[in-house]
C-alpha cells in the first residue's frame, strides 16, 4: 500500500514538474529586443569633420569601415560574455547614426541583457505596419514649378528614401526618360541595387538610384510566404509603390484604370530621385528591419526620409519621445536629413497620433476638393447619389434595367449557410438564382460580413461577372449604421450609397417594395421595380479648403501609455493623403477594393 502511496506521489510530482516545464517554455518564447549601446556610431565618432548641414565629409571611407568592424565586435563580445550559448541571435548591428543591435532571444535572457556593460536602453520590438492626380494643383505647386522651372526642375538634385514595403519598378511613374535625362549632381549619395525576384539589376535607372531591402527581422519571427514575401525591394503590397509616387513620381503619368482615362498624376516633385529601402512585408513587418532601413538610408546620404511605416502603438517601458524609434530618427536628422513621418491612421480619436517628436515631421491626411460623385436613376424618376468610381449602366440611364434586392434572389433550396454574407451582401455567386439576377441590377446590403471585415467588394464585382449582373448597388444597413464609401475604381456598374440617415434612400426602398409583386409566404413573383447607375467617373471640385480626413490620427500630443499630455503640438502639418491617385503593385497582397470598414 505504502509503495503505490510512493508511486502516486512520485507520478503526481512529475506531472506538476512538467506542468511547470511546459508553462516555462511557453513563457520563453523567443522575441526580438533593440538594445542602444553607449559609444558613438560612425556618423558621430570625434574627429570627423562635418559639414554646415550636418552631413559627414567623405562617408563610407576605411577609417569608417574599421570603426565599423570595432562597434560589430563589441556588439558581439556583449552577447558571448552575458547571454547563455545557443539561447540567441544577432539580427542586425545599427552602426551608423546609433550604436545598437537587434537581438532574438526570450525575455530571461533580455532582462540579463538590461544590466549589460554600455547598455543604455532595451525595448521589445513592437513591430511595423504601413500607415496608408489633382493634388499639385490643389496645394499650388504648378505656380512653385513655374518659379523654379517648370516641372522638369521640380525636385532635381534631392534624393527621397523610402522605408515602406518596396518599389514597382515597372511603373511609369518610375520610369526614366532619356529625352529628359537628369542634369543634377547626386555624388553626396552612393547607394546600391540589390536584384531579387522580380527585381532585376536594370530596375535602378537613374529615376530609381538604389533599393535594398531588411528581412533579418521578419524572417526571424514569422515564416514568410514566398508567393509574396518577396526578397527583394520589389513591392507586393503596393503601400510603398504609392507613397514613392506621390512624392517624387514622374509628372503627367496617365492615369487610366478599367480602360477610361482620368487624367494625370504627377509626384510632389517629380524630378526627385527615389531610393527604396524595403523594410515590411505582407505577412510582417518589424521595428527591426525599419531601424536597420533608416540607417543604412542616413549613411547612403539621402537629402529627406519618408516613414510611412511604424509601430501602431507607443512604447510600453519608456516615454515616447525616447523610444529607439524616435532616438534612430533624432540622430537621422542630426545627420542632416529632413524625416517626414505619417501621423498615424486610428482618427478621429484624440491623442492617436504615432508621430510624437519634436524632431519630425508628423503629416495627418486630408481630402481635396474633387469628389467623383455617383448616381442611381429609379423608375419613378428620383436620382439617388452615392461613390463609386464606374461607367454607367448601358445607356447612361437611358435604359432602365430590373432592380432585385440580393435576398430576394437567394435559392430557396440552396445547402449553403444562411448567413448575410450569402444571403444580403452578394459575397458567393452560387446563393443566388442565376435566373432572377442576370441582367439586373441587383441590391447588395451591408451587413455582419462587411461589418467584421470578412466580406469584399471584390467579391460582389466576382458575383456581378459570374451571374452576369448589370450592376450593383451596395447599400447601408440601419442596423449597422452609415458605412465610409470611397470611390474606388469598379470594372462593372456600381455605387454605393453609405448614408441610413438619406431620405431618398428611404424613397429608394419604399419604391422597390411598392413596384415587387409577393406572395402569401413573401417570396416574389415579380420584379417590376426598375433603374439604372449613372456614369461616376467624372470629376466634382467644390472649391473649398483642406478637411482632416476621418481616419487621420490626431493630436494632441503625449509622452506615455497613459496618454499624458507632451509640450509639443502634433501633428505639424495637413498634405493630401486621402482620395490620391499614386501607383500599385501589380500584385498587390493586400486587397485595395473596400474591406470591411475601410
Amino acid at each position: 500500500m505504502g509503495g503505490g502511496v510512493e508511486i502516486i506521489t512520485s507520478l503526481l510530482f512529475m506531472a506538476l514538474l512538467l506542468s511547470v516545464n511546459f508553462v516555462a517554455s511557453v513563457a520563453e518564447e523567443r522575441e526580438i529586443y533593440l538594445v542602444l549601446m553607449e559609444g558613438h556610431p560612425v556618423a558621430f565618432h570625434r574627429g570627423y569633420s562635418r559639414r554646415e548641414d550636418g552631413r559627414r565629409v567623405e562617408p563610407n571611407s576605411e577609417v569608417d569601415e574599421v570603426r565599423v568592424k570595432h562597434l560589430v565586435d563589441s556588439h558581439d563580445q556583449l552577447l558571448r560574455s552575458t547571454l547563455e550559448t545557443g539561447s540567441y541571435n544577432r539580427l542586425h548591428s545599427f552602426k551608423h547614426i546609433v550604436n545598437g543591435f537587434a537581438v532574438h532571444t526570450t525575455p530571461s535572457q533580455a532582462r540579463k541583457l538590461k544590466d549589460g556593460p554600455g547598455v543604455k536602453l532595451i525595448e521589445r520590438d513592437r513591430g511595423a505596419k504601413v500607415m496608408t492626380t489633382y493634388t499639385p494643383q490643389f496645394l499650388g505647386l504648378p505656380g512653385v514649378w513655374t518659379q523654379e522651372g517648370g516641372d522638369k526642375n521640380a525636385g532635381e538634385g534631392i534624393v527621397i528614401g523610402f522605408v515602406d514595403t518596396g518599389i514597382n519598378p515597372m511603373h511609369p511613374s518610375f520610369a526614366y526618360d532619356p529625352i529628359k535625362p537628369f542634369t543634377s549632381n547626386i555624388s553626396h549619395f552612393s547607394g546600391v541595387c540589390e536584384m531579387g525576384p522580380r527585381f532585376p539589376a536594370n530596375s535602378c535607372n537613374g529615376k530609381i538610384v538604389s533599393a535594398r531591402f531588411f528581412s533579418a527581422g521578419a524572417e526571424a519571427v514569422a515564416t514568410l510566404n514566398t508567393s509574396v514575401d518577396f526578397l527583394s525591394p520589389f513591392d507586393a503590397v503596393g503601400h510603398g509603390s504609392h507613397v514613392a509616387s506621390t512624392a517624387a513620381g514622374n509628372a503627367a503619368v496617365p492615369v487610366v484604370a478599367d480602360g477610361f482615362f482620368y487624367g494625370q498624376a504627377s509626384g510632389m516633385a517629380p524630378r526627385a530621385r527615389i531610393a527604396v529601402y524595403k523594410a515590411v512585408y505582407p505577412t510582417v513587418g518589424t521595428l527591426t528591419d525599419v531601424i536597420s532601413a533608416i540607417d543604412q538610408a542616413t549613411r547612403d546620404g539621402v537629402d529627406i526620409l519618408s516613414l510611412s511605416v511604424g509601430p501602431d502603438e507607443p512604447p510600453e517601458d519608456t516615454l515616447t519621445f525616447l523610444s529607439l524609434f524616435d532616438i534612430v530618427m533624432l540622430f537621422a536628422r542630426r545627420a542632416g536629413v529632413f524625416v517626414v513621418q505619417a501621423a498615424g491612421n486610428h482618427g478621429p480619436s484624440p491623442s492617436t497620433v504615432l508621430s510624437y517628436s519634436p524632431w519630425t515631421v508628423g503629416a495627418a491626411a486630408s481630402g481635396t476638393d474633387r469628389s467623383f460623385p455617383g448616381s442611381l436613376i429609379l423608375g419613378n424618376g428620383e436620382k439617388i447619389g452615392g461613390v463609386g468610381l464606374s461607367g454607367p449602366t448601358f445607356g447612361n440611364g437611358l435604359f432602365l434595367y430590373k432592380l432585385v434586392l440580393a435576398k430576394d434572389a437567394v435559392k430557396v433550396n440552396g445547402t449553403f449557410p444562411r448567413t448575410p454574407q450569402y444571403i444580403e451582401e452578394c459575397q458567393y455567386p452560387e446563393a443566388l438564382d442565376h435566373n432572377a439576377v442576370q441582367g439586373s441590377v441587383v441590391i447588395c446590403t451591408f451587413s455582419a460580413g462587411f461589418f467584421n471585415g470578412t466580406s469584399t467588394l471584390t467579391a460582389i464585382i466576382d458575383t456581378a461577372r459570374t451571374l452576369g449582373l448589370v450592376g450593383f448597388i451596395l447599400l447601408a444597413n440601419p442596423a449597422y449604421g452609415s458605412y465610409i464609401a470611397e470611390p474606388i475604381p469598379f470594372a462593372v456598374p456600381a455605387i454605393m450609397i453609405p448614408s441610413v440617415a438619406d431620405a431618398q434612400v428611404n424613397h429608394y426602398i419604399t419604391y422597390y417594395e411598392q413596384q415587387t409583386n409577393r406572395d402569401e409566404r413573401g417570396f416574389v413573383t415579380k420584379f417590376c421595380a426598375r433603374a439604372a447607375i449613372g456614369d461616376g467617373r467624372v470629376a466634382s471640385f467644390k472649391g473649398q479648403g483642406p478637411t482632416v480626413s476621418r481616419f487621420s490620427a490626431r493630436g494632441p500630443d503625449f509622452i506615455d501609455t497613459n496618454k499624458k499630455p507632451a509640450d509639443v503640438l502634433k501633428p505639424d502639418i495637413l498634405a493630401p493623403g486621402h482620395q490620391v491617385w499614386a501607383a500599385w503593385s501589380p500584385i498587390s497582397a493586400m486587397d485595395p477594393i473596400l474591406k470591411g470598414k475601410s
